[in-house]
């Protein structure tokens, strides 16, 4: 039998087989093993190794990718609240922009030409009261010719044709008017008192001062907290301005005075001088 087939020694075998307990480290020279355990062991200990150099290889690949995920989180959150151009969704900052950007540009001008139709129609509703008052002065000059025929020194009557506001109405702002809250109706008395000394200030016949009264309230409760003085922000404004609050009054008067305002003792007396 040829050399090429010659089988090991045992001494060859046993050297194989033979576990010398090696610690294989860095610094072994891994071509001088020769036993199947030593070089088990020389094998696990590369393997570990390069699993080891593997992972701290790739610890930047991974830091890298969670950079990207987080960045691309952040982005598709940073798009979803901001909103997109056209038609944003409600509460995105974009629709918040488009919202100021309408209040600041828009929304002014609309608002002042609402207003402006608003005193328009107020003003065509004082236009026809009008037409009552004017039946009133039609009928004031048939009376007054009759009147004069025997008016005298002591017994002067006048009669007055005009708006006056109606008894009602304090009655009826104060029902919409919170005046337990601060604002300039606060209080019974000084509400009562400041609405009082508005209307006073009022000439019920000429148009614009009737309009100067009603957007002065509105424009003086706007300075504080509307919803804490008014319990009904459309009633308010549909009272003030729809105009019901005055109407045309025909008057009888007596040295200046309304005859219903004149005291018992002024009503007896014929001399000029008890009505002074």
């Amino acid at each position: 039998m040829g050399a090429a087939h010659r089988l090991p020694s045992s001494a060859a075998i046993k050297k194989l087989e033979a576990d010398n307990n090696l610690t294989i480290t860095g610094e072994t020279d891994l071509t001088s093993l020769v036993s199947v355990p030593d070089l088990r062991r020389a094998h696990q200990f590369l393997s570990e190794k390069v699993k080891s150099l593997q992972e701290t290889l790739s610890a930047p690949q991974r830091r890298y990718q969670r950079y990207v995920q987080v960045l691309s989180d952040l982005t598709a959150k940073m798009a979803a609240v901001m909103g997109e151009d056209e038609n944003p969704k409600p509460g995105t900052i974009k629709d918040i922009k488009n919202r100021i950007r309408y209040i600041e540009n828009d929304l002014t001008a609309k608002l002042d030409a609402k207003r402006a139709d608003r005193d328009n129609i107020a003003r065509s509703i004082f236009e026809a009261k009008t037409k009552v008052r004017a039946f009133y002065g039609a009928l004031k000059s048939s009376v007054e010719e009759r009147l004069e025929s025997v008016r005298s020194d002591e017994f002067e009557v006048t009669i007055d044709a005009s708006f006056v506001s109606m008894h009602e109405f304090p009655e009826q702002f104060f029902d919409l008017v919170n005046q337990a809250s601060t604002g300039p109706f606060r209080g019974k008395v000084e509400g009562e008192a400041e609405l009082a000394s508005r209307m006073a200030e009022t000439d019920w016949n000429d148009v614009e001062s009737v309009l100067v009264f009603a957007k002065g309230i509105i424009e003086s409760i706007k300075t504080g907290d509307v919803g804490k003085q008014v319990k009904d922000v459309k009633r308010l404004y549909d009272l003030l301005f729809s105009f019901e609050y005055f109407d045309a009054r025909y008057e009888l008067r007596l040295g200046g005075k309304n005859l219903n305002q004149l005291s018992p003792g002024e009503k007896g007396c014929k001399r000029p001088t008890c009505l002074h």
